[in-house]
């Protein structure tokens, strides 16, 4: 019994091999997909408005 005591983990590193998450890359994707649907949203087109430019009189 004396031996199994000595052998097991202390609470003291377990704690220390706790994994935390990166959320860095999770950043980027998320950016890159917004610059994505950003430039390849489909824009509204603007109403032409209809223009009569006078004729120039020739030589």
């Amino acid at each position: 019994m004396a031996v199994w005591c000595h052998l097991r983990p202390t609470r003291s590193r377990q704690r220390s091999q706790e994994v935390g998450v990166d959320l860095t890359p999770l950043i980027d994707v998320v950016f890159l997909l917004l610059i994505f649907f950003m430039v390849s949203t489909t824009f509204t087109r603007e109403s032409h408005m209809q223009v009569e430019l006078p004729e120039a009189s020739g030589e």
